[in-house]
This record gives C-alpha cells, structure tokens and sequence, in this order.
C-alpha cells in the first residue's frame, strides 16, 4: 500500500489485486455541508418567525392593558370631581401609548333616568373611548 500526502489530500492506492482507489480527505464534503445548512434553517426559520411572532403579540397586549388602565384612570378622575363641574359636550386627549399616541375621547350627555324620553339634568351619562374601546358610566348629583 502506497500512501502520498499532497496538502490536505491523501491518496490512498490499495494492493495491485484491487483495482479501486480511495480519496480520504479531512472535513466535510460540499453535499455535507448543504444539507446541514438546509437542516439548520429549516429549524432556525421556525424558531425565529415564532419569537418575532411572540414580540408582538406582547406589544398588542401591553398596549391593550395601557388602553384599560388610562380609561380607568380617566373615569375615576371623572367620578372624583363634583357633578357640576363636569360639562356636557365632548373633548380629545392625545395620549402617550405604547406603539403610538392615540386620542382619548370624553363625551358627556344627559341621560333619562326615569324613563320619560326627557333628558334629566341631575344624571348624566359619561362615555369615554380610547383606541375603539369604551367605558360608559352615569354620574348624578343625588345624595345618597
């Protein structure tokens, strides 16, 4: 057997009764290294689109629970005033959210209490929206 390293390639000659002849080389093959990358993205590719995916829907929920909690807070501003200082009408806001600003919109009316089809002027009706989700809550100057 007859062995002739030339660089990284050896050749190997076998005895003369055979007639085939082995190439040994160290490392991979070309075909080899194709297949484990396609291996290696076919998992990767998953993986990432379902953390991206993951990052999202986090964001959407962190910005619907800071939807909550302004109007929340905006009602019970809302509630702690005295009944005559809130006006019938109806204001925006801006505000500050995660993703974006959106506009906080306040909107107070009369409201039947007695169910007369006459609007009372002792119950009023406050309506608050933010991003299309909506409080709606009756204030009224009866002491209790």
């Amino acid at each position: 057997m007859t062995l002739v390293k030339r660089s990284s390639i050896q050749i190997v000659t076998c005895a003369p009764r055979r007639l085939e002849c082995r190439w040994r080389r160290g490392g991979f093959s070309l075909v080899e290294a194709i297949a484990s990358l396609v291996i290696l993205g076919a998992v990767t590719v998953p993986i990432a689109s379902g953390i991206a995916s993951m990052s999202r829907s986090s964001l959407q929920n962190y910005r619907d629970a800071s939807v909550l909690t302004e109007l929340v807070h905006e009602a019970e501003k809302l509630r702690a005033l005295p009944f005559t200082s809130i006006a019938v009408g109806s204001t925006s806001t801006s505000i500050e959210l995660p993703g974006g600003a959106s506009d906080l919109n306040v909107t107070v009316t009369l409201a039947d209490y007695d169910g007369d089809a006459a609007a009372d002027a002792s119950f009023k009706l406050i309506v608050l929206t933010l991003d299309s989700v909506e409080i709606h809550f009756y204030r009224s100057d009866w002491k209790e």
